[in-house]
């Protein structure tokens, strides 16, 4: 039981550090274009929904550094998406997602103490 609680208070501290926080940039709507969008370094999106220019299909999606990502139109199914910095987001022709509602965050390091 000692080495339990032993083991339990040398762990503690390394579970309990970040060495980054997340602090609200501002709200966008991000355009889609075939030739993609960059998340910004020091920045971290959070994708919230997107947004059609037609009738939603089965078959939306949009690309995610290449990798398709379908959307579904039910409500919890998809999203957030999260995406870190350096993340390439593409419009499919044809496949209706053209906007994207982005939260945008800084990517802050906090100070050692």
């Amino acid at each position: 039981m000692k080495k339990l609680i032993f083991i339990a208070l040398l762990i503690a501290p390394l579970l309990n550090h970040a060495q980054s926080e997340l602090v609200l940039n501002q709200v966008l709507l991000v355009k889609l274009t075939a030739g993609g969008v960059t998340v910004p370094a020091g920045k971290v999106w959070k994708v919230e929904h997107s947004i059609t220019k037609d009738l939603p299909g089965s078959n939306d999606y949009f690309m995610i550094n290449d990798d398709k990502y379908y959307v579904t139109h039910t409500v919890g199914t998809t999203f957030p998406i999260w995406l870190p910095a350096g993340t390439i987001v593409k419009s499919v022709v044809g496949r209706g997602i053209e906007t994207l509602s982005v939260l945008e965050f800084n990517l802050v390091s906090l100070s050692t103490p």
